[in-house]
This record gives C-alpha cells, structure tokens and sequence, in this order.
C-alpha cells in the first residue's frame, strides 16, 4: 500500500507516543490460553494474512524534527514472535516497552506444549485500540485455520477493508442531539470542561509508601476475577429495571470503591472529586471496514464526594451524562484540542510529562470482545470459540496506564461470564493491594447483582 504512506501522526497517535514513559507504557496485553498445540507454520501463514491488512502494525515510524512526525512504509518492520516450550516461564521486560523506531507495533509470546498453548500479545496502543486488535486477531486467526485444516493457506472471503480510510482515522463530528437546545447544548458542554480542567481529580491513594519495596505482579493483567455466570445476567436484568445500562451500573460502584479506599489508606486527606477515564469508541460509519488503527477517545466522568450520598440520584446522572456525549460525539473535543496543541512545538510532549490530573483511575468495559471480531467462527457448546485445531479457553486483557493514574480496571464478558482485570501502578502496589482493591469491586459488583434478585423477590 505505498500509496497510503506516508500518513502523518494522528493526534492521539502523538499524545501516545509522548505518554509512553517507563512503568507507563502505551501497551495493552493480551493473553489468551488455548485448548490445543498452536501449528507454527499456520501461525505464520494466519500472521501473514492479518499483517497484509493491517498495515499500521507494521509500518516504521518517522519522528521529525521540524513538522509532524509520521507513519511510512519504507522499511516496515515485521513483529517480533518468541516461541516457548510449555515448561519455559514467559520472560516479559520489566515494563512491556515496543519501541515503535525500530520495533512493528505487535509483539508475541507463544507458549506451545502438552496439549495446551498460551498467547501473549502485546499491541502499542498508538497502533491500535482493543476493537483494532481484535479484528487484526480475527484476520490472523481465520488464517490460521484455513491453513490447519489443511485448505492451504490463499485465504478467501475475508471481510474487504478499505486502507484509504486510514487518512480519517482521527476525524470525528460534534453534533447537538436531537430534542437539545443549543443553548442546553453548550451550557452542558461548558459544565462538563470547567469540571474536567478546573476541578484536579483525587490520586488513588497509595497503600505503599514512594520508594518503599513492594513485592511487584508478574504480567500486568494477571489479575483477574470470573465472576458467576449469574452476575452479569442479573445486572443486565436490574439495568433494564432501572433503565441504565450495565456500565452505568460499574461507574456507580467504582466510585464508591475510590471512596472507601481512599479513606482507609489516606484518612486524614479529603476525598475531593473522583474521576474515571472511560474510552470511548468514536466508530462511525467512515471505520466500518478501516484496518486497525485507533479511533477511541475519553469520557472523563467525575463527581464530588458529597455526589455520592444519594446512589440512586448518582446513577441517574451518570446515565444522562453519558447519554449526552456519546449523542453529541462532544468526547471528540480530545483529539481536536491536542491536534491544535500539538502546533506549537514541544507541548504535547510537555504535557504528557505531567502527572495526570483529569482522573483517579480508568474504567474500560469492553463488553464481549469477540463481536467485534469479523470472523465466522464455529464455537464449541460452552460458546469457546474455534480455530481449527485450537479452542480458545480463555481471554483476559490489561488496559495501558496512563502516568499519573495509579490503577486501571478492564472488565469485558465471553461465554456470559463476567470477567474483571486490575492493573495497578507496580512502583506503589503490592500484589496484595491490588488484590484487595479488584476484590473491593468485583465483591461490590456481585453484592450489586444479588440486589437485583432481592428487588425482584419483593417485587413479586
């Protein structure tokens, strides 16, 4: 695709690359454990097709010095895969880096042996967003089992993507809701960023003292809860009630997770605002068949402490709010105030080097990973899906943290089963702390959902 290179840095792409500082990488994991031993050659077959779709995985970066840096196509690098017998130990870096000048924007760990496999990916998040990876893994994975079915590997019927649409990858439209004033519109829009750039959010408080020696988690992500398949169908059935979605419902209690924790570890220290960074997709119809790239922006939801005394009138705003912005596309306002940032020389970076002030921590409730998958895939009666000679088990994901924030929560559902995933800062968390504040969620997820069966027993 030489004719789509070079293509100028997104951005976010830019604020990305600035923010990627050690212990604060713009990474995010994969890791997905399989029934089945992985085929090498149809690995690389299957790798083959997804990289010649997606071609900002491997396009080189060019970083200038006078004007904007930029993807190119010359000298593209191909990803990085390390084999590993089933009794290797995965060795990950201390900080999970990609090197975007000299490394492509993937990186994988494949664990083959006794029946079982284990993949580990790590994608740069300037390449890429979840639904991104996703569908690169789709591609990659209807490859491979064309190919380890024994149908060769010149696969066909893939979902036709349109590269060309890579040069719209960070345009989004603003625009008033139906039923809004212009007036309401703009009186919401201004109460929204005087709260977001006047109001600094509270830091999760840190159970370890700077500099003290904690005993660090292995790989970010690892930390995971599965909840009891009847959680999240009792959310769903108490959000229809209360008519709010599921993640209405996780805000919620996050806040109130923020609450309590910062008052047992930081008693003496006001709770002041609490502010989660939500990613939101900004897909519209011109992302419908774009290759991977990321089209994600921030919904920054915050609330004062005192907000928190009434839960029901809490979750209320919190849907209405939400409901807003995703109407008006008003979170676009992040990557069109850093594109007219980013002309003064210098001062993306310098604000990325600042400690985040616009939110506690992040919230990043990816729902069922595989819909947005574009493969057809067959799945076996639990709903695992799969690839040829490989079931795929498990999945379980870690969002990049952003300097400044202390903890970010991944939560996503497969097979109806609720998954939730904590990654904290490994510099002030021990593995017990963030144990203790994922079972300080998820425990208040699962007291949420048997709540739900209670109002319907009174109820009935």
């Amino acid at each position: 695709m030489p004719e789509l290179f070079p293509l100028t840095l997104a951005p976010l792409e830019e604020f990305l690359l600035a923010d990627d500082q050690p212990f604060y990488r713009k990474t995010f994991a994969l890791d997905l454990d399989f029934a089945g031993e992985i085929d090498r050659g149809a690995f690389e077959a299957g790798l083959r097709v997804a990289l010649s779709r997606h071609p900002l995985l491997t396009a080189r970066l060019e970083r200038r010095r006078w004007g904007l840096s930029r993807w190119t196509q010359s000298g593209t690098v191909e990803p990085q895969v390390i084999w590993q017998d089933a009794d290797q130990a995965i060795q990950v870096g201390e900080d999970e880096a990609i090197n975007l000048d000299v490394e492509a924007g993937v990186r994988f760990h494949v664990q083959v042996g006794a029946g079982q496999s284990r993949m580990l990916v790590f994608v740069h998040h300037a390449c890429c967003d979840g639904i991104g990876a996703i569908q690169f893994l789709s591609d990659l994975f209807t490859g491979y089992a064309h190919c380890a079915d024994g149908n060769g590997c010149d696969v066909q019927g893939l979902t036709p993507l349109e590269p060309e649409r890579l040069r719209q990858r960070g345009r989004f439209p603003i625009r008033i809701p139906a039923g809004v004033t212009i007036g309401n519109f703009f009186r919401r829009a201004v109460e929204i960023g005087i709260r977001l750039l006047f109001r600094p959010a509270t830091t999760l408080a840190a159970p370890v003292p700077t500099g003290a020696e904690v005993r660090r988690s292995t790989l970010a992500g690892s930390l995971t809860r599965t909840l009891d398949a009847r959680v999240l169908l009792d959310l769903r059935r108490l959000a229809r009630r209360r008519r709010v979605t599921v993640n209405d419902l996780l805000i919620r209690e996050l806040f109130f997770v923020l609450r309590d924790w910062n008052l047992r570890h930081a008693p003496h220290a006001p709770v002041g605002r609490l502010s989660q960074m939500i990613p939101l997709s900004m897909r519209n119809l011109n992302h419908d068949r774009v290759p991977a790239t990321n089209v994600m922006t921030g919904w920054y939801c915050s609330r004062d402490a005192s907000e928190l005394a009434n839960p029901e009138a809490l979750l209320q705003s919190i849907h209405d709010e939400g409901v807003f912005l995703r109407a008006s596309g008003l979170p676009a306002l992040l990557p069109m105030t850093l594109g007219l940032l980013r002309r003064i020389p210098g001062l993306v970076p310098w604000l990325s080097r600042r400690p985040s002030k616009f939110s506690t921590v992040v919230l990043s409730n990816v729902g069922d990973p595989w819909r947005a998958a574009w493969g057809d895939f067959p799945t076996t009666t639990a709903g695992e899906p799969i690839f040829g000679n490989i079931v795929l088990r498990e999945a379980n994901s870690a969002s990049p943290l952003p300097a400044g924030n202390r903890a970010a929560f991944t939560v996503w559902h497969a097979s109806d089963r609720m998954r939730v995933a904590v990654r904290c800062d490994r510099q002030l968390f021990s593995l017990a702390d963030a144990e203790t504040l994922l079972d300080l969620f998820t425990g208040r997820i699962a007291a949420l959902a048997n709540s739900g069966i209670e109002e319907r027993r009174a109820a009935a």
